[in-house]
């Protein structure tokens, strides 16, 4: 790295909360200024020949590493759009894919997380029938270029619940999902899940758990289980 990019590594992400914090107004706030803030750079391209069925775009933090996602599962897509701080490549890389997804479900969530030492993840939420879901997640280690890259599955769990209450979230090896009732933890490392009611989260008491092992679980009985062991 040169001196330039070291001094953009260092301020960067001071620079970025001040800028957002000048340039932010309430949600409230009637007369929004459209033209306030516009994109250092930007490109006009093609990501995949076909988008028939329409694809989800997820900027991974930092701005170099793009994932298109086709809304009916059918592929992921992973581009390296260049280095932060450079002029951005005129026609993005791209660096790796996976269509080993059913195409049946549709792709209805997504979390993206950098889990260090070049590795990005990926979690994908897709809706199964009758009423259920998949979380998918996946691992690519960007930092192996040139050589092709593979998308590593790291593990799928089946939950009999189709809807969040809040967006999916990554955490080193494990997912966060939270239901209405229920804050699921799923660490695809051991294969284990844990089940913990919100309300316990919320009140900052000493929550009850309840755990299994296993690809599939249902949060209706892990809450049953939570109640029955509810001190009375």
């Amino acid at each position: 790295m040169d001196v330039a990019q070291l001094q953009r590594a260092a301020l960067a992400p001071r620079r970025w909360t001040n800028f957002v914090q000048h340039n932010s107004v309430s949600s409230n706030d009637s007369e929004l200024n459209s033209d306030g803030v516009q994109p250092v750079s930007s490109i006009t391209t093609c990501l995949r020949e076909y988008e028939d069925w329409g694809s989800t775009l997820v900027l991974v933090p930092g701005g170099r590493f793009l994932f298109s996602i086709n809304s009916r599962g059918l592929y992921v897509d992973l581009w390296d759009l260049g280095a932060a701080g450079q002029s951005p490549l005129q026609n993005p890389v791209l660096v790796s894919s996976v269509e080993s997804l059913p195409p049946e479900p549709s792709v209805t969530g997504y979390t993206v997380c950098d889990a260090g030492g070049g590795r990005l993840r990926i979690g994908l939420k897709l809706d199964i029938v009758p009423d259920g879901m998949m979380i998918n997640v996946y691992e690519v280690q960007v930092d192996d270029r040139p050589r092709p890259l593979a998308f590593n599955h790291l593990g799928s769990l089946e939950i009999l619940r189709k809807q969040l209450s809040g967006q999916p979230k990554i955490i080193g090896d494990s997912a966060i999902l939270p239901f209405l009732n229920v804050l699921l933890v799923w660490s695809f490392g051991s294969r284990r899940y844990y089940a913990i009611r919100l309300e316990d989260v919320e009140a900052k008491t000493n929550p009850s758990i309840h755990w299994g092992r296993g690809t599939r679980v249902s949060t209706s009985q892990a809450y049953m289980h939570l109640e029955a062991s509810r001190p009375t």
